[in-house]
């Protein structure tokens, strides 16, 4: 190969290897009031690399960072709650309350064929769609 597509090579290599970072499990650690520590470690992607751009008298000087911790807070909501922003409501068109309950998954709103006058039928996923059934809003 030649010295100039080695070294694009090996560059190519090494940018890879400082772009992608893998957030392991293991090195998260729980602090207090929520708040988690994640320790972010590159990977080497070995396979890209080729024997012959690892000669010896091809070394380049290495920069050896120093350990980052990153610390955030985790939202506290259950999986099961849906949260629907201010944002979300005001492009929703608002012609009655229904309009809004159909942005919650698994909610089906429909509006009574009886025409004005009559209540709008809601319906839930995994539910019979009878008329015994109460929904409580």
């Amino acid at each position: 190969m030649p010295q100039f597509l080695n070294s694009c090579y090996r560059r190519i290599c090494r940018l890879f290897c400082n772009l992608f970072f893998i957030i392991n499990p293991m090195f998260v650690q729980q602090l207090p009031s929520r708040q988690y520590a994640v320790y972010l470690t590159t990977v080497a992607f070995f396979g890209l690399l080729s024997p012959d751009s690892a000669s010896a008298h091809d070394q380049e000087d290495v920069t050896v960072l120093e350990e980052m911790q990153v610390v955030g807070e985790r939202p506290v909501a259950a999986s099961s709650a849906r949260i629907i922003l201010n944002e979300d409501i005001l492009l929703q068109p608002q012609g009655r309350p229904a309009d809004l309950l159909r942005l919650a998954p698994g909610l089906i709103t429909l509006e009574h064929s009886g025409g004005a006058g009559k209540a709008d039928q809601f319906l839930l996923r995994g539910f019979d769609a009878d008329h015994g059934t109460d929904l409580a809003l």
